[in-house]
């Protein structure tokens, strides 16, 4: 079940531009007044984190990135609520930095379920993740990410596996593993395909 990725010789560039950030372990800090063409054409970057944005900046900011082959990850959240998007994206960055075992989760990953959804959700427990899931009426849940925290056991570890595969889409992927120093209780990340005649 837990394949290691492949090591890479350079390490992965993630800048992350979002409400609240205080600092960071891994990864870079990046303001929104310096989402522009002229600062990310002389940075390399492998990827961009981004919360909050308006729908202006969002447009512009994708045209820059996919002209400099940056994976654009929008972090969103049901309640709006930027202290879960940054714990989520905290602990992913610090999980895609580490070497800790399992060390199954790669930018790939993210960047699958991110071009396969129209939006994604961050949660940092487990109960209003599946709350979302139960009730949500935006579309099909076409994947995930979830990160237990701490000393979580392998029967909880397992339950939490079970309970948000059971609202997954049929052919949905959900990658699961550990980060033993996360903030909150868990990370979780969900994709959402909208269905066609809903997409803005």
């Amino acid at each position: 079940m837990f394949e290691p990725v492949e090591s890479v010789a350079d390490e992965l560039q993630i800048a992350i531009c979002i409400p609240k950030l205080a600092s960071l372990e891994n990864g870079y800090s990046i303001a929104t007044n310096e989402l522009t063409e002229s600062t990310l054409s002389h940075i390399r970057l492998d990827a961009l984190f981004v919360s909050g944005l308006s729908l202006k900046q969002h447009s512009e900011l994708s045209k820059i990135c996919l002209l400099h082959h940056v994976e654009l990850v929008v972090f969103d959240n049901p309640k709006k609520d930027s202290t879960v998007i940054r714990d989520v994206v905290i602990n992913l960055t610090n999980k895609l930095a580490s070497k800790e075992m399992p060390n199954n989760l790669d930018l790939a990953d993210i960047r699958s379920l991110n071009q396969s959804s129209d939006c994604l959700f961050a949660f940092n427990s487990k109960e209003t993740a599946i709350d979302f899931m139960k009730y949500q009426q935006l579309g099909a849940v076409v994947g995930g990410i979830y990160l237990a925290h701490g000393d979580v056991g392998l029967g909880e570890y397992e339950s939490t596996n079970n309970a948000l595969l059971h609202y997954l889409s049929e052919k949905a992927i959900l990658c699961s593993s550990f980060l033993s120093v996360g903030v909150s209780d868990c990370t979780i990340l969900l994709g959402i395909k909208k269905p066609i005649q809903n997409k803005q």
